[in-house]
């Protein structure tokens, strides 16, 4: 701003300090121009700060007039910084915007503007600075805004971050996007067992019901994970956490076939780690009850994973007279052929896709295996080496650095 206009901003900065304004309401005789640039360019005074477009400290800078968070020198920085701020300020202000809606009731409208947040959130993951998470609970609105209502767990924004990691590319839609939120599910799985009395209360409590269906939702993705991974002694511990909060979620759901579904899901699962871990005799009960399933939903030839057994191996009629009549002995048998029909050797040569992108990366630099995907970073130069930090690169560079040369070039 230049001119009159400049001269009014410092004006009212002097006598009114370091109070939020919206700079045009006080400039009536200004022309349209300068109003128009006048409110897209300031919303507050600080004294001193440092500006997001040239990052140099200076004695007045301003808050972008719709984020309230981005701040800039002049209007010359933030043209120059819009570009990359958009998505950002976008974010901020839709998330005021469903706040506004949730507190006034309107669900409709706070539906509305929670996907178009979503979609904005995953073409910006990486937010620098905090977004505002707003959740309709059994108790009241969980908001930073507000004080957290009695019966909401503390640590309730773990559970508000990992659904937002998760609907970025839940497994459903057969993406990858999901693996990313690793470390956020295990933080949430670990507050849980931590604080299971709190949040056991919570998921029982029906108007928390979709909460507790996001809940077994995250579990059952970090249950995917693990189970690609093969990690045995992490795996079970949180399958059965995966069934308490499951059971909860069936006590306040009305649709069966939905939960029947689920259930034949999670059996799947855990028929896997027991496969895996030889356990044959626990197998049995769980490979009745999904044949069980299969013909009382008539599930076609395509889609059969265990009568198929029965007809194959027995030569019997996958009826459920048939399945009835069979002895454990039997079903020993049929749990012993899918087992070595499915068994993976678990070699590096052999790994599939599937096992390759959830495989934990190794430091280079002190040979540190990363604790969930997505922890370490790539060397920037050749794109084959991971660090655990800076100084691991640093300590490594002399050894890495001719291999990295030699990869770069290719």
């Amino acid at each position: 701003m230049q001119g009159r206009s400049q001269w009014l901003l410092k004006l009212f900065h002097k006598k009114h300090g370091q109070e939020r304004f919206t700079i045009f309401a006080f400039q009536p005789h200004l022309s349209q121009q300068h109003r128009h640039r006048a409110k897209s360019s300031i919303m507050s005074a600080t004294t001193t700060g440092q500006c997001d477009g040239c990052k140099g400290t200076r004695k007045e800078v301003h808050c972008c007039s719709r984020c309230n968070i981005a701040k800039y020198c002049g209007r010359d920085c933030q043209a120059s910084h819009w570009k990359e701020h958009k998505i950002r300020c976008d974010i901020q202000h839709l998330c005021r915007e469903q706040e506004q809606a949730i507190l006034s009731l309107d669900m409709e409208r706070a539906a509305l503007v929670g996907s178009k947040l979503l979609r904005l959130l995953k073409q910006a993951p990486k937010c620098p600075f905090g977004i505002i998470y707003t959740s309709m609970t059994d108790s009241g609105i969980v908001s930073p805004n507000r004080p957290l209502p009695s019966g909401v767990p503390a640590n309730f924004y773990m559970k508000q971050y990992a659904t937002v990691q998760f609907r970025m590319g839940p497994p459903s839609s057969h993406s990858r996007a999901f693996l990313k939120g690793e470390v956020a599910y295990k933080e949430y799985y670990d507050e849980i067992c931590a604080n299971k009395e709190s949040w056991m209360d919570f998921f029982d409590k029906p108007g928390n019901h979709e909460h507790t269906k996001d809940t077994y939702q995250i579990l059952f993705g970090l249950s995917l994970i693990y189970g690609l991974r093969a990690v045995h002694d992490a795996w079970e511990p949180l399958l059965d956490m995966s069934d308490k909060v499951f059971y909860m979620y069936k006590r306040h759901s009305s649709s069966v076939r939905h939960i029947e579904d689920q259930q034949y899901i999670m059996k799947a699962l855990r028929f896997n780690l027991y496969m895996q871990q030889r356990r044959f005799d626990e197998m049995i009960p769980l490979f009745r009850d999904q044949c069980h399933y299969e013909l009382k939903y008539e599930l076609d030839s395509s889609t059969r994973n265990y009568l198929f057994v029965i007809l194959v191996l027995l030569g019997k009629p996958p009826t459920l007279a048939s399945v009835c009549s069979l002895s454990d002995a039997q079903l020993k048998q049929c749990v012993q052929f899918v087992s070595g029909r499915m068994e993976i050797p678990r070699t590096q040569e052999n790994f599939s896709d599937h096992h390759q992108c959830v495989a934990l990366m190794t430091c280079a630099g002190c040979g540190k295996q990363e604790p969930a995907l997505n922890v370490f970073k790539k060397c920037t130069r050749c794109l084959q080496v991971y660090y655990c930090g800076r100084d691991c690169q640093l300590s490594h560079w002399k050894a890495h650095k001719k291999v990295c040369c030699k990869k770069s070039k290719k």
